[in-house]
């Protein structure tokens, strides 16, 4: 996501966490619109003794075909 966004000369500032440089994101960029959900994601993932639940790969999914400019089809 970082290097996404470096991409677009709109870095991750200093001292701005992950969830505000995801949500700065969601509002400058619509294809970034899945990024705030993203940044919880990985927190989640870092911090919580239970981890992802398989509800998750969608969302990741949804966000990455997004990135790339592809239409997500609903299963």
């Amino acid at each position: 996501l970082e290097a996404w966004a470096n991409d677009r000369e709109l870095g991750r500032e200093e001292g701005e966490t992950a969830t505000e440089f995801a949500v700065r994101l969601a509002k400058e960029f619509e294809e970034a619109r899945y990024a705030p959900a993203l940044a919880t994601l990985v927190a989640q993932a870092s911090y919580s003794p239970k981890g992802l639940n398989d509800s998750v790969r969608k969302t990741l999914r949804d966000f990455w075909n997004t990135l790339l400019g592809r239409v997500t089809v609903e299963n």
